[in-house]
Parts: C-alpha cells; structure tokens; sequence
C-alpha cells in the first residue's frame, strides 16, 4: 500500500511538471547537438534493450503457458525493438540510415513504434486475450510483425515524398505529427478505463505499474508535441518519460510473470516440503542403475545410515540384500510399465527386531540432464500394518466358529454379533445391535441372580455358568456362557464379551440316559436299581442324622 502511495505522488508531480508548461509557457533552451546526440543515444539504446528484454522474456514464457495475450506482446515488441532502432539510427548527427537521415526520418519511425505499443497494449487489456494460443499463431505473429517493420523500411526509406509531413525545419511540428501524438494519448487513456472496468477480474499483469507506464506514456507524449527543435528539453524529457514508461512497462508484464512464477515455485516447495514432512515413507531419487541422488525422510531413525551415506552409492552397495532385490525389482517393473510399480515387500533386522518394509518406485519424467532414467523410490514401515492385519485375520477366524459371541459397550448395547448368535437365538445382527441382552431373557431366572451374575463381572471380570434364554421364537433353551469384561488403558470397562453353546441336546440326552438307567423300559416305572440308589441315600441319612427309617414292602399273594 505505501508503495502504491508512493508512485501515486511521483505521477502527480509528473503531471505538474509536463502540464506545468500549459500555464507558464517558459522558453526553454536547446542542447547543442554534440551533446543532445550521445544523450539520445543512451536514452533510445535503454529503450531498445527493454524491448528486447520483453520479447524475449514473453517468448520464453510463451513456451510453458500460450495464450493471446502472450502472442500480442512477443510480436508487438519484436516490432517496436527494430522501430526503436530504426528511429535510433535515422536520428540526425548519426550515420546514414539506408539515405541521409532527418528529423522527418527519425519521427515515422517514432510514432509508427508508438502507435504498435499502445494498440497492442489495447489488446492484452481485453479479456479476450487471455485464451490460449498455439505454437504456429506465435510464430505467424512474429512474422507479421517483420513484414511490418520491413515495410515501415520501405516506406519511409524508399518513399519519404509520400509520408505525410511531420517536420518542419525552422517551423517546427506538424498538425499531423500532433494529431497522432493526441491518438496514441487517447489509445492510452482508453487502456486506463479498460483497467478500470475490468478491475474485478483476475489479471496476469502488475495493474499498478501498467498503470503508471500508461500515464508516463502520456505525459511522454505530451512533451512530443511541445518542442520546436530536435534537441531541446521538451524532446529530451519527453525520451526521459519514454525510458520510465518502459521501465513501468517491463516491471508491469514482464517481471511480474517472472517474479510469480518463483513466488509461487517457492510456495509449491514449502507446501511440497511441509508435505514429505508429514508423509511416514523414505523417500529416495535413484537412476536405473539404483544409485541414489537424493534422500529425504523425517523419519531417520528407520535407516540403517544417515541419508548423507547413501547418496552416489548403489543400492548393492549400501543395503542389506533382501532391501537392494526388492528395490531393484521395482525399479525394473516401474521402467518396464513406463510409470509405476507394484509393492516389493522385505525384512529387516533393525536393533534386534524383525521389521516388514514395503518399497514403490515410480519414474520420473524425463529429464535434459539425466543420462539414464530416474525413479522415486518410496520405502514404509509396514511391521504394524502387518501385525494388525494377522490380529484381523486371526479375529476373524474366531469370530467365524460354531461358538456364539455377542460383544457390547460398556453400557451393555450389544454392538456386534456372529452367525453362530443369528443361528441359536433366531435374532440378525440387525435385531439386536443397539439393544442390551434382556431382549434374550427368559423369565426363569430372578433379577438377583442377575445382579449377582453382573456383580461377579465387575469384580473378577469374568463369569461362566448355565443359562435360560429364550429364543426369537419364543423357545426357551438352555445355554453354557461364559462372559468377560474387558478393560481399556485407562482401566475402566470399555466392553463385554459374552461366548456360548445351546445345550438343548446335551440336556435332553443326559434326561434320556437317567430314564434308561432308572426306569423301566417298558412299563415306564421305576426299576431295582433306583429302588437300590434311594435305600443307600436313605441310610447314609439315617446314620448322618442318628435317626432310624423303615422300609414297606406289599408282597402280593402267589396264587
């Protein structure tokens, strides 16, 4: 903002000082022309360079990013450079240009440089110029820019008797050459309200400093049609102004497409960088051969070196072998695919402990400098990926058994069941997730065996025991069930697991087995060795209890 200040002032007091003239019409000395001549030198010479530093910069830049705009620069300014030149060489005092050089001479060339900068400037200020552009629109530009300059050569060299007058020696200007002074002013004060209108849209320019080179470029412009002499110090300021316009002209298009560019290189590198930061992966720039030309890692503790002694090595040469084949096949496979490799997994045996690294090459794009192809090889830590996916493996296997388990949080909702679950109650897993195990009670059982059940869980942690549940069909079986509580890292009880068996036909066949061995098959009642098994509890009762017991028998009569 104080820089925008800044040029502001240095504008106003421009303005004062070319319009100053207007009102106090000072008569202002020539410069002898021994020394106006070296001045105007040095003062175009500028000129030129500064337009051949925008050609060329455009052009370059053309190459990566095309676009209208870019096209109508390259051109205009490869137009204005041997213009300017032109109009350097024509200037009286220098050698002959082609015919004897005149004041008329220098000024076609001037104003034909002039009117090509503000039209192009005109232009690149349209939103239309920012479409893209092709390779071929560049160069036909450019050559229509030469066949311009060629025939500015032809006209003013080869037919000055045909160019409207500009000059008069002794007389001074021309309202011609005034005349088009005014229209190259107009064409810059239209660019200065295109500014204006289309301020609220993205610009690829510095909009401060193009408007600064458009006001100097006015102000330029005006001093052009004040002097009455080819060497007097409105025609010297009036080239001081031209050089600054140019100067605004090459910070406003020119430097600002060299300077965003860094600026925003150097911010894709800190975010590039913060990123690799963030990333658990090593990450390695190698050549086909598997030598190394770079290493970065936050991570250094996961290598057997420092990344300094890895670089312009081999991977043979500095690597446990299983680590160098598995690296050298991804980097094969990434060359063979022209891009990206499968993962190559290997161990490592670091401070004693088995590690699981996976490694991943991609090829890089092709490089001027490179002889051979280079890769980014991307080495991980996989050892706990690994240990979690065994446990997952593991876990599932178990959860998969003819056992039923029911697992919930610590406030009893049941979170998940498994298919032996869906198979003894009839309930999915969609029934019961949400819900707490009461939805299996069968009403035998009261609510104190329950809060003694629930009681022997928070001390112990653990209960097992005999149960009856009832079915989603309103069976009632029994089951064997042993239930844990499990403990998170802070100690508390973060969930139950509860595992169990429908003992329905175990049940039913120890029922079947007493009634074999007691009862008579046939005539359904009690059998000798029932009567045997009570007589014997019922004198070990007897003794235990000191009193006496009688047996009855009821013998019938044989007939």
């Amino acid at each position: 903002m104080r820089s925008v200040i800044l040029l502001g002032l240095f504008l106003l007091a421009l303005t004062a000082l070319t319009f100053g003239p207007l009102w106090l019409q000072p008569t202002l000395p020539s410069i002898a022309s021994h020394y106006y001549l070296p001045l105007h030198t040095t003062l175009e010479i500028i000129a030129v360079t500064i337009s051949a530093l925008i050609f060329t910069v455009v052009r370059e830049q053309a190459r990566y990013q095309l676009s209208r705009r870019s096209v109508v620069l390259a051109a205009a300014f490869f137009a204005v450079f041997w213009l300017d030149l032109a109009h350097l060489l024509s200037f009286e005092g220098m050698p002959a240009y082609f015919t004897a050089n005149s004041p008329a001479k220098a000024i076609n060339f001037w104003l034909a440089a002039r009117l090509v900068v503000a039209c192009a400037l005109l232009y690149v200020l349209l939103p239309q110029a920012d479409k893209a552009a092709r390779r071929f629109q560049l160069w036909l530009a450019i050559s229509g820019s030469a066949l311009l300059v060629l025939a500015c050569h032809l006209w003013f060299i080869g037919y000055p008797e045909s160019v409207p007058a500009t000059y008069q020696p002794g007389a001074g200007l021309t309202p011609f050459k005034i005349l088009v002074e005014y229209l190259v002013i107009a064409i810059c004060l239209l660019c200065l309200g295109f500014i204006w209108h289309f301020r609220h849209q993205p610009r690829p320019y510095h909009a401060p400093a193009l408007i600064a080179a458009l006001i100097t470029t006015i102000l330029s412009e005006f001093f052009f049609t004040l002097y009455q002499n080819t060497n007097d110090l409105y025609n010297l300021s009036g080239h001081l102004l031209k050089v600054l316009s140019y100067l605004f002209l090459y910070r406003a298009l020119v430097y600002e497409n060299l300077a965003e560019p860094f600026r925003k290189l150097s911010l894709s590198s800190a975010e590039l960088t913060a990123t690799l930061n963030a990333v658990p992966d090593l990450l390695f720039d190698v050549d086909l051969n598997g030598r190394f030309y770079q290493a970065h890692t936050g991570q250094n503790q996961q290598l057997l070196f420092q990344p300094e002694h890895f670089l312009g090595k081999t991977m043979a040469e500095v690597l446990p072998e299983s680590a160098a084949i598995a690296g050298q096949q991804a980097i094969r496979e990434a060359w063979n695919n022209k891009g990206l490799s499968s993962p190559k997994q290997y161990t490592l045996d670091l401070n004693g402990e088995i590690q699981w690294f996976q490694v991943i090459a991609s090829l890089k794009p092709a490089s001027r400098d490179s002889v051979l192809p280079r890769f980014v090889l991307a080495a991980r830590n996989i050892t706990e990926q690994k240990l979690t996916q065994a446990t997952e493996q593991l876990n599932a296997l178990a959860f998969h058994t003819r056992e039923a388990i029911m697992i919930t949080d610590a406030q009893r909702r049941i979170v998940r069941v498994n298919p032996a679950f869906t198979e003894i109650t009839g309930y999915s897993e969609q029934d019961v997730c949400g819900k707490t195990p009461a939805i299996l009670r069968s009403g035998l059982h009261d609510e104190q065996f329950y809060q003694q059940m629930w009681q022997q869980l928070y001390q112990q942690g653990v209960w097992s025991g005999e149960l009856y549940n009832k079915r989603k069909n309103g069976e009632i079986y029994p089951e064997q069930i042993i239930i844990n509580a499990i403990t998170g890292s802070d100690g508390e009880i973060s969930h139950y697991i509860a595992c169990f068996n429908d003992i329905s036909a175990s049940k039913s066949d120890q029922q079947r087995i007493y009634k074999l061995a007691y009862y008579d098959p046939l005539t359904q009642l009690p059998n000798r060795r029932l009567l045997l098994e009570r007589i014997t509890d019922i004198q070990h009762e007897a003794d235990r209890s000191g009193f006496y017991a009688a047996l009855l028998f009821n013998r019938p009569r044989s007939l």
